[in-house]
């Protein structure tokens, strides 16, 4: 009897490594095919990042107020321009 109390023992132990091993071989799978975080964003997702109109922020960055980047007939942002773009909208509304 003692044997089998033994044994359960083990496989319970050993399901238990077996589980943690997973886990740990699914985080570093994950990490390795996870993308690179994007430089520039789209129109679309910038607008919705500022809560503003697309049309308002394609304005914005035709003027100049808002730096943009074209890729052909695409008009692209990075994320340090649209915070700039608050920090100086804060700043103009504070003076």
């Amino acid at each position: 009897m003692k044997e089998s109390k033994d044994g359960a023992l083990f496989d319970g132990f050993t399901q238990l490594i077996r589980a943690a091993v997973r886990e740990e071989l699914k985080e570093a799978l994950n990490a390795h095919s996870s993308k690179p975080p994007k430089l520039l964003i789209t129109a679309a997702e910038a607008s919705e990042l500022l809560s503003v109109p697309k049309t308002w922020l394609e304005a914005r960055a035709r003027e100049g107020k808002i730096k943009s980047v074209r890729a052909g007939h695409y008009r692209l942002f990075a994320i340090a321009d649209l915070q700039s773009f608050i920090e100086r909208s804060k700043q103009e509304a504070a003076d």
